[in-house]
């Protein structure tokens, strides 16, 4: 065989591997969607938390503005339940879904009804919000591992009719 021929061999078997390499890449990050959309469907919108044990990490971390962190399979529920508690009509659509490997960014256009007693936002004030929320979700091995959640708690307290109190000198 000659050099020419080997050369164009391996280069066919290259750009195969390659292929392969990327049509799994394209697979991993279709599954991971397919999470993250079960994540708001199942678990946020129809309140079903027994899904947190299916498609989350024991380890998982959601970090939340102001270094509040949530830990753990339990760390999440209680959160979920907190935020769906003080806004039982909540519901989030997904603008915006990009994914590259292990990571899938969402941003979320959020409201609902704050009616709810005992949940994280304070005593029900019957006040309508929306929020928008950048969450950059990272899977490993099927499952979510991490979530890094920005919102604008400012812009959601002040609806809630909280108000802004500048520091006394």
């Amino acid at each position: 065989m000659s050099n020419s021929k080997i050369i164009a061999l391996i280069a066919v078997i290259s750009l195969a591997f390659a292929a392969t390499a990327i049509n799994n890449a394209v697979a991993d990050e279709a599954e991971n969607e397919a999470i993250i959309v079960r994540n708001s469907a199942e678990i946020w919108h129809k309140g079903n938390v027994a899904v947190i044990d299916e498609i989350v990490s024991k380890d998982y971390v959601r970090y939340m503005p102001g270094g509040v962190e949530f830990r753990g399979r339990e760390g999440y529920k209680q959160h979920v339940l907190g935020m769906i508690t003080s806004l039982p009509d909540y519901y989030a659509s997904m603008d915006i879904m990009i994914s590259k490997g292990d990571y899938v960014v969402v941003r979320y256009l959020g409201s609902g009804t704050h009616t709810g007693e005992g949940g994280i936002l304070g005593p029900p004030s019957g006040k309508k919000i929306t929020l928008t929320a950048i969450i950059i979700h990272r899977l490993a091995g099927g499952m979510m591992a991490e979530d890094w959640v920005e919102l604008d708690n400012v812009s959601i307290m002040g609806q809630l009719g909280y108000k802004l109190v500048p520091p006394s000198k």
